[in-house]
């Protein structure tokens, strides 16, 4: 998200929460925290790479390798799995993932995320909608989607995000490789 906020697209897609079944009483209730975006004409955008800080820490995009290209997706992530985040921000951070499949009650409101992902990694308010991504490989460097964060424990010390393959489910299949090489 360019700085000063700049609209870079419009909303064409955001499925309604549901209530009963799986959802608890009182509740209404989703398996992602997603949408599809339609691009704004003119909005600088590569489909299939994300920004890629120095370091992680860092806000600071490597001018030698800029970008992180997405080669392959992860649906279901493993208790145990490295991950990465990109955010608007924190930059670059990464953690280990230390809990799948929780279902996470939205603070401050009626809602719940079913079978979300929780890391061990630094985030803060505005990092909402960062890509998650496994760990670095090759030269390129080369990665796993993983899904996309939606939220945070207040001291900013773990993230949650919805995988991908919940994010599939409600909004239909998506291309989030870069075209040249495909998933």
């Amino acid at each position: 998200q360019p700085l000063p906020m700049a609209q870079i697209g419009t909303e064409v897609a955001d499925p309604a929460y549901f209530t009963g079944g799986i959802c608890p009483a009182g509740r209404e209730c989703r398996y992602s925290d997603s949408a599809f975006v339609m691009r704004r004409k003119g909005t600088k955008w590569k489909t299939g790479f994300i920004a890629h800080p120095k370091a992680p820490g860092s806000l600071v995009i490597d001018s030698g390798r800029p970008r992180f290209r997405i080669t392959s997706e992860t649906a279901t992530p493993l208790v145990g799995d490295t991950v990465n985040k990109v955010g608007r921000t924190t930059g670059w951070s990464q953690g280990m993932v230390n809990s799948t499949c929780i279902d996470v009650n939205v603070s401050g409101t009626n809602l719940t995320l079913l079978c979300q992902d929780a890391v061990d990694a630094t985030v803060d308010s505005g990092d909402s909608g960062s890509p998650v991504f496994g760990d670095p490989q090759g030269a390129k460097p080369d990665v796993s989607l993983f899904g996309v964060l939606w939220g945070g424990n207040a001291g900013g010390t773990q993230f949650i995000f919805s995988r991908l393959a919940n994010i599939e489910n409600e909004l239909g299949a998506l291309q989030t490789c870069d075209p040249a090489i495909g998933c």
